[in-house]
Formats: structure tokens, C-alpha cells, sequence
């Protein structure tokens, strides 16, 4: 627009001496001077100023500016087009931020903010990509908000007199300083709000009387939101800090702000005006597919904001190496039973269908731009969401952390108060008999828990969908919109189930069905993952005129797989011997117990055991029983035999119980230390499959060479924790690796209410501070009963030992 009065040549802004530039005979000039002469007139009294207006013809996005022709990519879009252009005249702003930052000093706050980031594709890294960044004068509505300097407002006492809780309501008043506070909002629908809140805030120091002089060589984007949009927010962010201010100056008193417009005006004598502005970004966009990425810095204090996708075999990788640790991690401390991880299958399906969830709520949040009043206003003035932004503005409440994952701590707290259960012997009977296991009624639980998430899964899913359908996306995003991996948790929680209420002996139908169940849960990890990338990006826009999955199959594949399962028998039972002590240790005074009541044993088999206990003597007492439990449960029908033989004395016994068809191994004392519940259930998942085939005296004879090889210190083999670890391991690492990206992004992503503050709000000194009663009020608490008559304090429990093991069903 401008010429050089010397040459003729181009003038541009020149950012580093705040002047301008020709860049053929290198005169420089204050950036007022080349609009005074031409129109000989101050400034500040102009209307309008001519621009190019360059219109992309890919998204309908327009960008104006005084001197520049269009660039080869469009800002929004990242479309490479031949750009429509025409010159216009726009509505002039009072005020402009000229631009601070150089495009190197952008180029090293993008770096230094996505240094924090994981997984950042190298592309965005790319020095040829960094150099696409472009200066764009956004227009913004600079709110002067002003309260003072006679205030009044309520306040309240809360205190308590025997059963009343009184609260006394009081009119303050006071007197402060008239304060005039700046807010800033965004004026382009175009430019999404929560960007403009995250780079923010500007520093209205630096705020200029208006002159096309300062745009010579950027662009800018147009104007097109009024000012009244964010009237509500500007004042109850400036109120949001004023009342807590205020009710420092009355201690003792409780200051709540207002919830509606009106009330707030009328106490702080709150007036509010609006100016046109213009303020500096740098902008930079990647475009994969039908999805972009924006990356913006503030071109004056070099704030960052950016969507940062990651690359999905970095993450892999990552969570490959991450389970190595988390698998030793896991042997040192973690045996799982066959049934146990089974039930961390049905947990990690819940927890996986939680976190998926999220990913897609967020999704849709960002989809519908229904934070962006901005966007809103530009679709529909009457748009409902508009008006319900601005009707809450007041009452809009700061994120807390209380209610992210409530649904997770509900759930470990359940499973935490299950596995106590199982501690009393009459609970423990209860979950043993009824629903077989502790193991069971987890699995139950997160069964309903992943089944609402999923429902809900599928309801924010067809909505995106349904939206996704009359936009412009390609079948993939669409496809990802529809959320059909959300099945594999389902599926995973009903396989388990089933496995639960079917109850089999045979451990490899538990390992079995946990295979599948992960698997699955994979299957809607890596939607997880994928999911990630979209909420990283954002759709094409679209500014003009401002092969569907069937999930079900996954289900019908998995249920099919149970149903199977069932064609494989469980067991036999034997029909009903010596009984007594049948040796001691002259040396260490531990004996051998031995008691066939179900006549498992040959005579010469039970000699031929004897021998094997024998040598377990040295470490502590060591006795075999077979029995019938009756309406005990095989652990505490092992635990009262071992009692009534032992005591509480260091050693430990196999049961072989013929009415639950469960072995188990009961140990206390010194003993119990080495042969503790883990090595107990790895002994009996080795040696169950010889109950299983009736050959008992074998399943002795190798349980008792296996307790003597743990006594003695040495290893015995664990195949199936090393499995079940591994499959665990890689699961934990791929939700922990997730959950870690996910805390990471939000340093470059915060919600909006946490950017949304009032920047270098000075402090409000209140003088002449009077206080009037207004009224009371009482609300009836009935008091606590106290107890009742002392309750009982529970019998003698055995004397407190410390006993335990484990089992295994044949």
C-alpha cells in the first residue's frame, strides 16, 4: 500500500527498530508518516483503510493485507491455492500491538515448547517447515473494565449453635480506588478462542493508536464478531478476582460473586466499553490428510500454543521398552493366579474403556467448537451453546481435578474392599460358594462399569459420526468417528464373565480366554492411540458462507470362542487309611502328619510319601491330608485341619479337599515366610493336572519336592507368571505411556477456564468499610445417635497367626 517517498519501493514493518523499512534504498520512517501525508488528516479520525482481502478457495478462509500478494499456503487450511483477491475497505481499529518477536525468536519458542512434548513427528521439527511460519495481525475487542470506588455487597457468617447451623447475611460497603482493568478477547471467528486464551495474555503496555503503516508486510485476519459476545465474559473474569480481594479486606466473612450480570454491576459499579484492536501472531499449520494442526505464537511475548500429534511408532517403541522394566518389575512382586488375571483383564477392559471415552468426549468437544463463541456466533447469532455461554459466564466454575477418574477410584476401591472381604472367614464363604471367587465379583463389577462406559462410548460416537457425515471428511476419519474399537472392551468383560460363571479347572481356559481379552483390549487401545491424533489435530475448516464397521462381529468371534470351551471336561472324582504322626525329627522335634481319609494312597504309596515329607522336617512340620470339606471352604478347611494338627507351629500342609475338588497348600510360622501364597498357588498350578487324572500320590510326591526346592532356596518353574506378567506388562506399559502423553500435552493445552484469568490485577486496599445485619437464616442438624450400647468387639480369632496359602480346583 505504501511506497517509499525516496524510491518508490515497497515499505515493510521492520520489527527489530520498530520503523519503516525499503528494502531497495534502506530509508527508514516513523510507521504514521506515509498515512499522514497521503491523507493529510491525524489518523485516529479515519473510518476505514483499504486492504487486499485474499479469499482461499479450498476453505472459504479470508486474510487481508495492505501491501502483500497472496502466499502459496492458506494460514487455516494449509491448502497450497492461487488465492481470490479484492480490495475493500475495513472498519479501522482504535489500537494495535505492533509486532515484537522476529520470526527467528518464534522459530526458538516453537522449539523450546514442543521440547516438552512426546513423540513430536519429525516433520514438525523440519527447518523448511519452520520457515512456513507467517505474521498475522489478529483483530481483537480490547475490553476497558472499570468498578469503584463505592462498593456494596453481601457477605455471610456461618457458625453453629447446638443442633442449628445459623448463617447472618450482612450489606458491606466500602470504598476503593477507581481501577480500570484491560481484557482482550478475539474478533475473528476464524481464529479459534482458546487459542487466543492460551497465547494470552498480551501486554497492553505496548498498545498503539491504530495505522495501516504497522501491517505493511504481514497479513491480517477480518474482523467479524461484535463485541457484545464476550461483554459477560470479560466482566466475570475481572469480578472472578475482585470479590475474593474483597473478601480479604472483611475477615471473618464469606464474599461469594454474584451469578448473574446484573447483581455484579450494581456492587462493584461495573462499567464496560469495548475497542477494536489489532494483535501480533505468528502462524504456522501442518496438514496430513483432511486433518491440520495449528502452532501460534504470540508476537509479542512469545507465548506458544500448539497441536502436536505424535508419531505412533515412537510411541510403540516406547511402551515396548517401557514393559521391560514393568515385567521385571512384576516377577519380583506380582504371582497371579490363572483366575486373577482374568479379572486384571476385566479391570484393564474398564479402565480402558474410561480412558476411551474421555479421548472421544474431548473429541467431540473440540469437533463442535462449542467453547468458540466466536465460531458460534459466525454459524447461528440464536446458536443455543452461545447463549448458554453467556448466560453461565457468572457461574462458570474452574476445573477440579475431583471428579477426573472418580469412576477409577470408585472401582479400586471396590476391588480393595472385595479382597478384605475375603480376609473374613463368613464374607470369604459367601464369595467362595456363591460366586466362587473374590476374582468373580470383580470381574462382575467391571463388567456393568465398562458396559455404561461403552453405552455412553457409542452415544458420543454416533454424534460425531452423524456431524462427520455432512462434512467434508475422508471415509478414514469417519470410520474413526464411529469408535468401533470401543467392542474389544466389551467383548473382553463378557468373555470373562462367562469364563467366571462356567467356573472350569483347567488353568489354560483362564490363560486362553485372558489372551483373547487382551488382545481385545489392545484392539481398542490402538483406537485409543489413533483417537489421541485426532484430538491433536483438528478438521478441515470451512468457512464458506460461514464403509461402515460392524463391531458386533468382534462380540459374536469372542462368544463363539467361550462357547467352545464348554466341550472340554473338567474333572472326575475318587471315591474313599492310616492317619497320625508318622515321623519326627529327633533332631529339630518337626513332624510328619499324615491322614488319607478319602483313601487316595496305597499303603506302599503313603510309605513312599512319608519318605518324600521326611527331609521338609529340617525346616519346619510337614503333614498331608485328604478330606471333605462339607460346607467349609477348601482354604479355611485347610486352615482348621493344618490348626488342629500344628497349631500355629512353623510348617505346612497339602490338603487335597474331594468336595470343593480343590488342592491347596496351608503354611505358617517361619515357614510361611518361604512358602508364602505366591509360591504356594505357582506349586498347586503345577501339580493339579496329576489330581485332574486321579494320580494323587504323583501330585504329592511332586508338590513336596517342589516345597522342598523353595525351602532349600532354589528356583522351581513358573511358566504361567511369566506369561500372564507379559501380557500384563505390555498392557500397563501402553496406559501408562498413554496417560504420561496425555499429562504432557496439557502444559501446551490447558482447559479454558485455567486461561482465563485477569493478568496484573492490582490489589484492591478497601477504605471506610461498613457493615449492616440483614437477616438470618437456620437449618436443623439432628445429632448423632452415639453408639448404642458399646457393640461387640469380635471373639478371639485364633490367637492372630499369621498362617496362609494357596490353591489350585482339578
Amino acid at each position: 500500500m505504501y511506497d517509499c517517498p525516496n524510491c518508490g519501493g515497497n515499505l515493510r514493518f521492520d520489527i527489530a527498530s520498530q520503523k519503516l523499512f525499503c528494502e531497495h534504498c534502506e530509508s527508514v520512517m516513523d510507521p504514521y508518516e506515509p498515512e499522514r501525508r497521503s491523507s493529510g488528516m491525524q489518523v485516529e479520525s479515519r473510518d476505514e483503510y483499504d486492504v487486499t482481502v485474499f479469499t482461499c478457495p479450498a476453505c472459504g478462509a479470508e486474510i487481508a493485507s495492505t501491501n502483500l500478494s497472496a502466499t502459496g499456503f492458506c494460514t487455516y487450511c494449509g491448502a497450497s491455492a492461487i488465492f481470490e483477491k479484492r480490495v475493500r475497505g475495513e472498519k479501522r481499529p482504535q489500537r494495535i500491538i505492533p509486532f515484537a518477536r522476529t520470526k527467528e525468536d518464534c522459530r526458538n519458542a516453537y522449539l523450546n515448547a514442543i521440547r516438552h512434548a512426546a513423540y513430536v513427528p519429525k516433520e514438525l521439527k523440519d527447518p523448511a517447515f519452520l520457515d512456513r511460519f507467517v505474521g498475522v495481525y489478529i483483530p481483537y475487542w480490547s475490553y476497558d473494565v472499570s468498578f469503584g470506588p463505592d462498593l456494596s455487597f453481601t457477605g455471610k457468617k456461618t457458625y453453629t449453635k447446638g443442633n442449628y447451623e445459623y448463617t447472618d447475611y450482612y450489606d458491606l460497603n466500602c470504598q476503593v480506588a477507581p481501577v480500570t482493568q484491560h481484557m482482550s478477547f478475539d474478533a475473528s471467528s476464524s481464529f479459534d478462542d482458546h487459542i487466543g486464551e492460551v497465547i494470552g495474555p498480551f501486554d497492553e503496555k505496548g498498545l498503539l493508536p491504530f495505522t495501516p503503516g504497522f501491517l505493511a508486510g504481514f497479513y491480517s485476519d477480518i474482523a467479524d464478531v461484535p463485541s457484545e459476545i464476550y461483554y459477560d465474559d470479560a466482566e466475570a473474569a475481572v469480578a472472578g478476582e475482585v470479590y475474593p480481594q474483597l473478601e480479604k479486606q472483611f475477615p471473618g466473612y464469606t464474599v461469594d460473586m454474584p451469578r448473574n450480570r446484573q447483581k455484579v454491576e450494581q456492587d462493584l459499579k461495573m462499567q464496560t466499553s469495548a475497542a477494536g484492536a489489532m494483535f501480533p501472531v505468528w502462524f504456522l499449520t501442518w496438514r496430513k490428510d483432511d486433518r491440520v494442526a495449528y502452532s501460534v505464537v504470540n508476537g509479542q511475548t512469545g507465548k506458544v500454543y500448539a497441536d502436536i500429534p505424535v508419531d505412533l511408532r515412537q510411541f510403540l517403541l516406547f511402551s515396548l521398552l517401557l514393559a521391560v522394566p514393568l515385567f521385571v518389575l512384576l516377577n519380583f512382586f506380582l504371582t497371579i493366579t490363572a483366575p486373577s488375571m482374568l479379572a486384571l483383564a476385566a479391570i484393564s477392559s474398564f479402565l480402558t474403556s474410561f480412558l476411551y471415552r474421555r479421548e472421544l468426549a474431548e473429541i467431540q468437544t473440540l469437533e463442535s467448537k462449542k467453547e468458540d463463541a466466536g465460531y458460534l456466533y459466525s454459524k447461528n447469532p440464536q446458536d443455543k451453546n452461545l447463549k448458554k455461554m453467556q448466560k453461565d459466564a457468572f457461574s462458570r466454575k474452574r476445573p477440579s481435578g475431583k471428579l477426573v477418574g472418580a469412576a477409577s477410584i470408585i472401582f479400586t476401591a471396590a476391588v480393595v474392599i472385595i479382597y478384605a472381604m475375603s480376609e473374613l472367614s463368613f464374607l470369604y464363604f459367601m464369595t467362595e460358594k456363591l460366586v466362587h471367587s473374590p476374582s468373580g465379583v470383580i470381574t462382575i463389577l467391571a463388567f456393568l462399569l465398562t458396559l455404561i462406559w461403552t453405552f455412553r462410548i457409542r452415544s458420543i460416537a454416533k454424534e460425531l459420526k452423524s456431524a462427520a457425515d455432512t462434512g467434508t471428511e475422508s471415509p478414514r476419519t469417519k470410520k474413526l468417528k464411529s469408535a468401533p474399537e470401543a467392542w474389544g472392551c466389551i467383548a473382553a468383560s463378557i468373555l470373562a464373565l462367562i469364563i467366571f460363571i462356567w467356573y472350569p479347572v483347567g488353568d489354560i481356559y483362564y490363560y486362553i480366554g485372558s489372551a483373547i481379552a487382551y488382545l481385545c483390549i489392545v484392539l481398542t487401545i490402538s483406537g485409543l492411540i489413533r483417537k489421541y491424533n485426532l484430538l491433536a489435530t483438528r478438521p478441515l475448516p470451512q468457512f464458506h458462507n460461514r464403509t461402515k464397521t460392524n463391531p458386533g462381529m468382534v462380540l459374536l468371534l469372542v462368544l463363539a470362542c467361550s462357547a467352545a470351551a464348554f466341550l472340554f471336561p473338567g474333572g472326575t472324582i475318587t471315591q474313599a487309611g492310616s492317619s497320625g504322626i508318622q515321623y519326627t525329627n529327633p533332631d529339630t522335634g518337626y513332624s510328619v502328619y499324615l491322614s488319607d481319609d478319602e483313601d487316595l494312597l496305597t499303603d506302599g504309596e503313603e510309605r513312599l510319601l512319608v519318605r518324600d515329607m521326611t527331609p521338609i522336617t529340617e525346616y519346619g512340620n510337614v503333614g498331608f491330608v485328604s478330606g471333605d470339606s462339607g460346607s467349609q471352604t477348601a482354604r479355611w478347611y485347610a486352615e482348621s485341619r493344618y490348626q488342629s494338627v500344628f497349631g500355629t507351629d512353623s510348617g505346612t500342609m497339602l490338603v487335597i479337599d474331594m468336595d470343593d475338588r480343590e488342592i491347596r497348600i496351608h503354611s505358617d510360622g517361619q515357614v510361611y515366610r518361604t512358602i508364602t501364597n505366591a509360591k504356594a498357588n505357582t506349586i498347586t498350578d503345577n501339580i493339579y493336572r496329576y489330581a485332574t487324572r486321579e494320580e494323587y500320590y504323583l501330585c504329592a510326591e511332586h508338590a513336596f519336592e517342589e516345597l522342598l526346592s523353595v525351602l532349600k532356596g532354589q528356583r522351581i518353574a513358573q511358566p504361567m507368571k511369566y506369561l500372564s506378567n507379559a501380557l500384563l506388562a505390555l498392557i500397563l506399559s501402553v496406559l501408562l505411556n498413554f496417560s504420561w502423553l496425555k499429562a504432557r500435552a496439557k502444559k501446551l493445552k490447558p482447559k479454558r477456564a485455567v486461561v482465563l484469568a485477569v493478568s496484573g490485577m492490582a490489589a484492591v486496599a478497601a477504605a471506610c468499610k461498613a457493615e449492616r445485619f440483614i437477616r438470618q437464616t437456620k437449618v436443623y442438624h439432628s445429632s448423632s445417635s452415639g453408639g448404642g450400647g458399646g457393640g461387640r468387639g469380635g471373639g478371639g480369632g485364633g490367637g492372630g497367626h499369621s498362617g496362609g496359602g494357596g490353591g489350585h480346583r482339578f
